[in-house]
C-alpha cells in the first residue's frame, strides 16, 4: 500500500497487520478528528472550506508509526504507535477542560481500552499473532512515549503537525 503523507511524502506500507488496522473503523474515524481542537471552526480550516489545512488524528497516528518505523522500533511498538490515539474524542484536548482533565490532557486515555475492545482491532491483532494487552500497554514502548521533558515519537510528530 502506498500512503502519501504530508510530512514524509509517499511511503510504502508493506506490513499486512498495519494495512488491516489502517482500514479498521476506529482508525478511519480518526480522519474526522483534527489535531487543532475547536480552532478548526474559527479559521480557514472550517469544514465548509474546500481545502482543510489541519492535520487529523489519523495523519498523526500514521506519522508516529512512520517515525517508529524509521527508528527501527519493533513491529509491536509500531502497532502501538499507530493505535495510541484511537480513542481520541472530537475537539482534540479541548474536551479535557470539559471533564476537568486540563492538567493531564488524558480524558481520551480513560476510554482507550473500551474503544479498542469494542472494535474489530482485537480480532485483527489476534489474527496476526499479537496480544492486545502487550501491544496497547504504552509503558512497554520507550520510543513511542516518554515522560516530559524526554522526547519521543508521539511528541516529535505532534511538533510536525501543530496547528
Amino acid at each position: 500500500m502506498i500512503y502519501n503523507d504530508r510530512i514524509f511524502g509517499k511511503v510504502m506500507i508493506r506490513e499486512p497487520v498495519i494495512i488491516k488496522l489502517l482500514k479498521s473503523k476506529p482508525m478511519q474515524r480518526l480522519k474526522k478528528i483534527t489535531m487543532c481542537g475547536f480552532s478548526v471552526f474559527l479559521s480557514r480550516g472550517h469544514p465548509l472550506m474546500k481545502f482543510n489545512p489541519w492535520f487529523t488524528r489519523f495523519e498523526h497516528s500514521i506519522g508516529v508509526f512512520l517515525l517508529l518505523k524509521r527508528y527501527e522500533a519493533s513491529l509491536k511498538e509500531q502497532i502501538a504507535g499507530l493505535l495510541h490515539d484511537i480513542s481520541h474524542t472530537a475537539f482534540s484536548h479541548i474536551i479535557d477542560h470539559v471533564f476537568g482533565r486540563e492538567m493531564w490532557h488524558d480524558y481520551h486515555e480513560g476510554l482507550f481500552r473500551k474503544v479498542l475492545l469494542s472494535s474489530e482491532i482485537p480480532n485483527i491483532l489476534e489474527n496476526y499473532g499479537y496480544d492486545i494487552n502487550t501491544v496497547t500497554d504504552i509503558k512497554n514502548f520507550g520510543l513511542l512515549e516518554r515522560e516530559i521533558p524526554d522526547i519521543c515519537a508521539d511528541r516529535i510528530d505532534y511538533f510536525f503537525v501543530q496547528c
